[in-house]
Protein backbone atom coordinates (compact mmCIF):
# COMPACT_ATOMS: atom_id res chain seq x y z
CA UNK A 1 0.00 0.00 0.00
CA UNK A 2 1.35 3.71 -0.88
CA UNK A 3 0.02 6.26 2.02
CA UNK A 4 0.82 9.33 0.18
CA UNK A 5 2.29 11.56 3.15
CA UNK A 6 1.89 15.28 2.77
CA UNK A 7 4.71 17.62 1.47
CA UNK A 8 6.45 19.31 3.58
CA UNK A 9 7.27 22.47 1.67
CA UNK A 10 3.40 23.56 1.89
CA UNK A 11 3.01 26.77 2.99
CA UNK A 12 0.20 25.55 5.70
CA UNK A 13 3.49 24.23 7.88
CA UNK A 14 5.25 27.64 7.25
CA UNK A 15 3.08 30.16 7.76
CA UNK A 16 0.85 30.79 10.88
CA UNK A 17 -3.07 31.29 9.52
CA UNK A 18 -4.34 34.33 9.54
CA UNK A 19 -1.45 36.33 9.66
CA UNK A 20 0.56 34.56 7.57
CA UNK A 21 3.80 34.65 10.06
CA UNK A 22 6.62 32.60 9.09
CA UNK A 23 6.43 29.52 11.69
CA UNK A 24 10.57 28.78 13.31
CA UNK A 25 11.65 25.48 11.43
CA UNK A 26 10.28 23.47 15.14
CA UNK A 27 7.35 24.43 14.57
CA UNK A 28 7.09 23.57 10.90
CA UNK A 29 8.34 20.05 11.33
CA UNK A 30 6.13 19.73 14.06
CA UNK A 31 2.98 20.18 12.27
CA UNK A 32 4.44 18.08 9.30
CA UNK A 33 4.95 15.24 11.34
CA UNK A 34 1.58 15.55 13.25
CA UNK A 35 -0.20 15.36 9.83
CA UNK A 36 2.12 12.30 8.56
CA UNK A 37 1.29 10.68 12.13
CA UNK A 38 -2.61 11.27 11.11
CA UNK A 39 -2.19 9.48 7.94
CA UNK A 40 -0.67 6.16 9.25
CA UNK A 41 -3.57 6.24 11.79
CA UNK A 42 -5.87 6.47 8.90
CA UNK A 43 -4.09 3.17 7.21
CA UNK A 44 -3.96 1.56 10.54
CA UNK A 45 -7.84 1.87 10.84
CA UNK A 46 -8.34 0.89 7.42
CA UNK A 47 -6.38 -2.20 7.50
CA UNK A 48 -7.77 -3.18 11.19
CA UNK A 49 -11.99 -2.32 9.39
CA UNK A 50 -10.70 -4.20 6.15
CA UNK A 51 -9.32 -7.62 8.50
CA UNK A 52 -12.31 -7.31 10.64
CA UNK A 53 -14.75 -8.26 8.20
CA UNK A 54 -12.72 -11.04 6.62
CA UNK A 55 -12.66 -12.27 10.42
CA UNK A 56 -16.33 -11.77 10.75
CA UNK A 57 -17.03 -13.53 7.32
CA UNK A 58 -18.22 -9.81 5.80
CA UNK A 59 -15.75 -10.25 3.18
CA UNK A 60 -12.89 -12.12 1.71
CA UNK A 61 -9.32 -11.99 2.10
CA UNK A 62 -9.23 -11.22 -1.87
CA UNK A 63 -11.95 -9.03 -2.07
CA UNK A 64 -10.57 -6.75 0.35
CA UNK A 65 -6.83 -6.59 -0.50
CA UNK A 66 -7.26 -7.07 -4.54
CA UNK A 67 -7.03 -3.49 -5.33
CA UNK A 68 -3.28 -3.61 -3.82
CA UNK A 69 -2.55 -6.42 -5.46
CA UNK A 70 1.01 -6.40 -7.56
CA UNK A 71 0.84 -6.84 -11.19
CA UNK A 72 4.09 -7.72 -13.13
CA UNK A 73 4.59 -4.22 -14.23
CA UNK A 74 5.06 -3.10 -10.79
CA UNK A 75 1.17 -1.17 -11.07
CA UNK A 76 -1.50 -2.62 -9.14
CA UNK A 77 -4.78 -3.91 -9.48
CA UNK A 78 -6.74 -0.90 -8.25
CA UNK A 79 -4.03 1.39 -10.27
CA UNK A 80 -5.20 -0.49 -13.13
CA UNK A 81 -8.76 -0.77 -12.97
CA UNK A 82 -10.40 2.37 -11.15
CA UNK A 83 -9.21 5.22 -14.50
CA UNK A 84 -11.71 3.20 -16.56
CA UNK A 85 -14.15 2.45 -14.62
CA UNK A 86 -16.41 5.98 -14.60
CA UNK A 87 -16.09 5.49 -18.66
CA UNK A 88 -17.51 2.18 -18.42
CA UNK A 89 -20.44 3.48 -15.86
CA UNK A 90 -21.37 5.92 -18.27
CA UNK A 91 -21.84 3.91 -21.37
CA UNK A 92 -23.96 1.45 -19.72
CA UNK A 93 -20.78 -1.58 -19.71
CA UNK A 94 -21.27 -1.87 -16.08
CA UNK A 95 -23.79 -0.78 -13.79
CA UNK A 96 -23.56 0.97 -10.32
CA UNK A 97 -25.27 -0.56 -7.10
CA UNK A 98 -28.64 1.14 -6.67
CA UNK A 99 -28.38 3.59 -3.93
CA UNK A 100 -31.46 3.00 -1.51
CA UNK A 101 -33.91 4.39 -3.18
CA UNK A 102 -32.70 5.36 -6.24
CA UNK A 103 -35.07 5.08 -9.32
CA UNK A 104 -32.67 4.91 -12.27
CA UNK A 105 -30.64 2.04 -10.74
CA UNK A 106 -27.80 3.37 -9.00
CA UNK A 107 -26.59 6.96 -10.91
CA UNK A 108 -28.57 9.17 -8.49
CA UNK A 109 -26.98 9.92 -5.94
Amino acid sequence: MNVPLPDPRCKKYALTPGRGSLRNPAATARLWEQDCRQQWRVLLLLIKANLEAVENGILKPEEVFLPWLMLPDGSTVGQRMCPGIPGALQSGKIRALPFPGSEDGGTER
